[in-house]
This record gives C-alpha cells, structure tokens and sequence, in this order.
C-alpha cells in the first residue's frame, strides 16, 4: 500500500474460488483433488506478471495480490484472463475435469486502507459472484445487501 501511495497507483485484492471443487474431491478423490489443484495455480500463474502474488489461502480458495494498477478496469481484466484460463477440462488420470473459478475484487484505496479490510472486501464481493451464478467476478461494493450474503 505505501508503493501504491508513493506511485499514485491502485492495488488489488482478489479472492478466488474454485467452484464445486467439494464435488471433485468427494467423486474422485483427494489425490485428484490436490493434482487438480496444482495444474490450476500453474494455469493461473500463467496469466499473472511477475509483480502479482497468488497464495493459496486454504482449500480451494486463494488470494490474489495485484500492485501498480490504474483500477477498477485493469483489475477486471486479469479477472476475466483467470476465468478464461480455466474454462478448458483437464484431464486427470483419464478424468476429464472442468473446474470454474468465481472471484471477488476489492480496490485500494476505495474499499479500504488496510489488509484486513481488503480482504473482508473481497470475501464480500466473492460471495457476490457466487451467489450470481459462479464463474464470474464481482467488485466490492457498499450496495451488497446482507441477505445477499
């Protein structure tokens, strides 16, 4: 956040979601589950610059770290590069596997000053997008309703 005060630019936090990934481990198993997620940070990873951080944050679901960006627009882009890149099966052990990610995008400086804000952002607008239909992106924003959640 300070290099983002410093150069004016904007940061982004991203949380993402495998979607049904549950339904992949409890049909196939966990080794499959865990080879499935390897093959999807690699996939992500290929559509990050060398300046972006992605962790996995437990089970499925990871969390995005993207410095220097202009805003909301650049933040989208990645987004929709994240879902495309998933959007093709994979194929495990002779299981064709199609795994979809939902993400929730939250700004620096507009949702918050601090990590922990962000990230509470974030989570927010991730279970926005799930609760539209999955496999999509959603910014953070102070219209979600608590029933929405």
């Amino acid at each position: 956040m300070e290099d983002a005060i410093e150069q004016s630019t904007s940061l982004a936090v991203m949380f993402l979601d495998l979607d049904r990934f549950k339904e992949v481990n409890d049909a196939l198993g966990h080794a499959i589950g865990d080879r499935l997620l390897n093959i999807v940070v690699q996939r992500l990873s290929g559509c990050l610059r060398t300046m972006d951080v992605i962790a996995r944050w437990g089970g499925d679901e990871f969390i995005l770290l993207q410095p220097q960006i202009s805003g909301r627009n650049d933040a989208g882009e990645i987004a929709h590069r994240l879902i495309d890149v998933l959007q093709s099966d994979t194929c495990i052990q002779g299981n064709a596997i199609n795994v979809t990610v939902s993400v929730g995008i939250a700004l620096y400086p507009e949702d918050g000053s601090d990590a922990c804000t962000l990230v509470q952002c974030a989570d927010i607008a991730l279970y926005r997008a799930k609760n539209s239909g999955r496999n999509n992106y959603q910014y953070y924003s102070t219209d979600v309703m608590v029933s929405e959640l």
